[in-house]
């Protein structure tokens, strides 16, 4: 038991070393002490060598040039009396200022000093004795007021910086003396104080370990595991008692890395390989696999061989299934915009075929023949167009851009791309109400719905099997509410998918639309499907129930609101009313010479004059010749030279009144993000359908009159 423990504590000591960082060896701390020590008997000797005779000095110095300043005014007073006696011939009076002036000198006159007149010329003055280094001090001389010379009185250093040499030589042997005493009394303090230290940090040790927020795991030489921690413990999800003693290769690691990591563990130890690094997952008590980084570091004893191997290991199971994430949303962002490019070559040649065929129906006569044969072209390309909204739906971010559909015919168009997704294998039938059910959606979030779900039922059924999707009324009344615990009472339209898939069970069920859960293998998905569902639904203030077990299938039913009566009738007015007509002048910038045609042919078609540009820079040009007569500006989002962006605003700087309708292919949160629109801006996407251009220019138009 005295053993273990002792093991137990070596190993506690070894990787608090290498991973707390925490100072455990006396040497460490003494050497550190030392240092402080030293440092501080240096400032006391350098204070005692150095300051104080620096203090000397200068206090000696003060005392000198204050001396020297007392008898330079003294000589001045003396000198400036002998001036007011004869001012104009005192400097005839050499022997008298010599004998009266410099008797003020200490030495009787031995000293140094000079006289000067007014005009700097020297009168007289003696510079016995006087060697350099020396200090000097000059004083005015007064008479009645004014001045009438200076003299200088000069005093030799030499004494001064001799007796400050003395006084440096005999601070030295103090000096280091001090720095000795100094240093030997904190050594001993510390020395008394560092073994209490050293005792409380070796008592902490214990405690770090589990305080660690990676797993610590020591083996000895044949892999068992004679050291956890706590959080070791809490990510195996096993007591201490429980594994300690136990193999870690058998008891812990799978069978796909056991032999590998094994014959890694033996090589360490073979060869004393001090450090190693990798990956390894390991299985939890409930048979999960967590992804483990590792850090391996050979454990030895005093002589050098190897006793263990002491391991650090950081979990990344949810790092690396986020980057994993990270990764497919990349891609599906890479594919989304390959989508939109596409998508908006499709738009254009659909805005072609559509809008030609439209002014040719307007051209005719309801009986004539090609009337039938118009309407299978506008159907077919109608179809084109939903497969382009179903190709932005990949790239698409915006908010919901509702609309009145009929749900069953939502259905119907969706089922043409879910047969494309689900393959052969799987059989799809589609039951709907032989009423329409009218409801407010967004047609592309809807139809995104739809494809997830039945992408994952595809996923279920392996092999194959049937997918069904059917449309009814529903009401929900109380007994709807009090069954699921949600809900509003009202009249709904419910969508029901269903498939023959695997089933799963009430733990799975509980968790299904949380963001990132998946029970798919690691690569086969990122669990995001069916959070898109359920933030979809909840956004058109729906509601959406599941039902499975395990073998028997899953149902998805979606509870969508239904518009009410006046809701309907106000939509089909809407549907209904005719664009007007106009006579105003519109400059139309488009570069695709089909699509151009057929908007001028359309505008034209309804009385409009209309200015064509091929390019941004060219619209700018055409604007700024024409400001008088254009009324409103028909630009592509895109558009070689200069896009038509940077175009709206150049001609907003010449015409601030102006009025703007841009037309693009691509999806319209592509174009806002990519062009930085603001959100009042009108942009209509492509393929462009002749009423809703005539519809949106003219209320444009009438807007613009009415203000």
């Amino acid at each position: 038991m005295r053993t273990e423990k002792f093991v137990h504590r070596t190993i506690i000591k070894q990787a608090l070393t290498q991973l707390c960082q925490v100072r455990m060896m006396p040497n460490a701390d003494g050497h550190n002490g030392a240092r402080i020590v030293s440092w501080l008997a240096f400032v006391v000797t350098a204070f005692i060598a150095l300051f104080l005779p620096v203090g000397f000095f200068s206090v000696s110095y003060q005392f000198e040039s204050g001396q020297l300043v007392a008898e330079a005014e003294l000589m001045a007073r003396s000198i400036s009396r002998i001036i007011e006696e004869n001012p104009t011939m005192w400097h005839l009076e050499r022997k008298r200022i010599e004998k009266d002036g410099a008797c003020l000198v200490p030495g009787g006159g031995r000293g140094a000093w000079q006289v000067f007149d007014e005009n700097g010329h020297m009168v007289t003055g003696c510079m016995d004795g006087l060697l350099s280094p020396f200090m000097t001090r000059s004083q005015t001389l007064l008479v009645a007021g004014n001045p009438a010379g200076t003299v200088k009185v000069f005093r030799p250093m030499r004494s001064l910086l001799k007796n400050s040499l003395i006084f440096t030589l005999g601070m030295l042997p103090l000096a280091a003396g001090s720095f000795f005493i100094v240093r030997y009394i904190l050594m001993r303090a510390i020395q008394e104080n560092v073994k209490d230290s050293l005792k409380k940090e070796r008592d902490r040790a214990q405690q770090y370990l589990d305080i660690a927020s990676v797993m610590l795991v020591a083996l000895d030489e044949t892999g068992s595991i004679t050291m956890i921690n706590r959080r070791g413990c809490e990510v195996l999800g096993q007591a201490e008692d429980e594994l300690l003693n136990k193999n870690w290769f058998d008891h812990v690691l799978s069978e796909r890395e056991r032999k590998e990591e094994h014959d890694l563990f033996f090589q360490m130890i073979k060869d004393l390989m001090p450090t190693r690094r990798g990956v390894c997952p390991v299985v939890t008590s409930d048979g999960e696999e967590r992804i483990i980084e590792w850090y391996h570091s050979l454990l030895t004893d005093a002589g050098g061989g190897s006793t263990g191997v002491l391991s650090s290991g950081e979990d990344i199971t949810e790092r690396v299934n986020l980057e994993s994430q990270l990764r497919h949303i990349q891609k599906m962002e890479a594919i989304g915009q390959l989508a939109g490019g596409v998508a908006h070559d499709f738009n254009n040649i659909l805005t072609v075929i559509i809008g030609f065929c439209s002014l040719m129906k307007m051209q005719m006569s309801a009986k004539d023949p090609n009337q039938e044969n118009l309407d299978l072209i506008l159907d077919s390309a109608e179809q084109g167009a939903d497969l382009t909204q179903s190709l932005l739906m990949l790239s698409r971010k915006d908010k919901l851009n509702p609309k009145q559909a009929d749900l069953n015919e939502l259905v119907d168009n969706a089922g043409k791309l879910i047969t494309r997704i689900i393959g052969e294998d799987v059989q799809l039938k589609v039951f709907r109400t032989q009423t329409p059910l009218l409801v407010f959606v967004d047609r592309g979030q809807i139809e995104q719905i739809l494809m997830n779900l039945s992408a994952n039922a595809r996923d279920a059924m392996g092999k194959g099997g049937h997918l069904t999707i059917e449309t009814t009324n529903y009401t929900i009344d109380k007994s709807f509410i009090h069954a699921y615990g949600f809900g509003t009472p009202g009249e709904y339209a419910q969508i029901t998918v269903s498939d023959t898939g695997h089933g799963f069970d009430e733990v799975i069920r509980e968790r299904i639309f949380e963001p990132f859960y998946s029970t798919k293998e690691p690569g086969k998905g990122t669990g995001l499907g069916l959070s898109i569902v359920y933030g979809i639904v909840k956004q058109h203030g729906g509601f959406i129930t599941v039902y499975s077990e395990r073998g028997t299938g899953t149902v998805f039913c979606i509870y969508l609101p239904l518009m009410e009566q006046k809701e309907k009738a106000e939509g089909d007015t809407k549907v209904k009313n005719l664009p007007m007509t106009g006579t105003e002048t519109i400059l139309l910038a488009e570069d695709a010479p089909e699509v151009r045609k057929f908007e001028a042919s359309i505008l034209e078609e309804f009385g409009y004059k209309v200015i064509l540009a091929r390019d941004g820079q060219e619209a700018v040009n055409l604007f700024s010749e024409n400001r008088e007569r254009i009324r409103l500006v028909l630009i592509d989002a895109i558009m070689p030279k200069k896009s038509g962006l940077s175009a709206y605003k150049e001609m907003q700087n010449i015409e601030p009144e102006a009025k703007f309708i841009f037309t693009s292919g691509y999806a319209k949160e592509i174009i806002r993000i990519r062009e930085d629109f603001e959100e009042e801006i009108e942009l209509i996407t492509k393929p462009i359908q002749p009423m809703e251009l005539l519809k949106t220019i003219r209320q444009t138009l009438d807007a613009t009159s009415s203000n």
